[in-house]
């Protein structure tokens, strides 16, 4: 599970505004909305909160190692539909 709220809350808006996925999922983009508005007010968070939706499993590959060269590549894996989507490079 990916803990959104531990992600700034400016990768969080250009996910929302960028990420096709995100897009296209009403309850991922609403879930991403919730988790905003609760970073941008300083809230405290539950352990339910950081789920992810019921309705959507999407994986994020960030970042990494492939033959000892780092990565600055953002992917996300919508399981349900068992399709790769690069989301572009980390600055």
């Amino acid at each position: 599970f990916i803990r959104c709220h531990y992600l700034p809350p400016r990768f969080i808006s250009e996910q929302m505004s960028q990420c096709k996925i995100v897009k296209s999922v009403p309850a991922c983009r609403e879930y991403l909305e919730n988790i905003f508005k609760e970073l941008s007010l300083h809230r405290p968070h539950s352990e339910e909160a950081r789920c992810a939706p019921n309705s959507v499993c999407l994986v994020h590959l960030i970042g990494g190692y492939e033959d000892r060269r780092s990565q600055a590549s953002l992917h996300c894996y919508h399981v349900q539909q068992n399709t790769w989507t690069e989301l572009g490079p980390m600055q």
